[in-house]
């Protein structure tokens, strides 16, 4: 259950940083922050 939280807060951080956008930026914000 605690594996699913965080899998919940990581997915919950990500709309707040890319707030309103579609699934497909998820994959974009990985590589952003691979880069950065």
């Amino acid at each position: 259950k605690i594996k699913v939280n965080v899998i919940q807060a990581d997915r919950h951080s990500r709309r707040l940083i890319f707030s309103g956008k579609p699934k497909e930026s998820e994959e974009q914000s990985e590589k952003k922050k691979f880069l950065m």
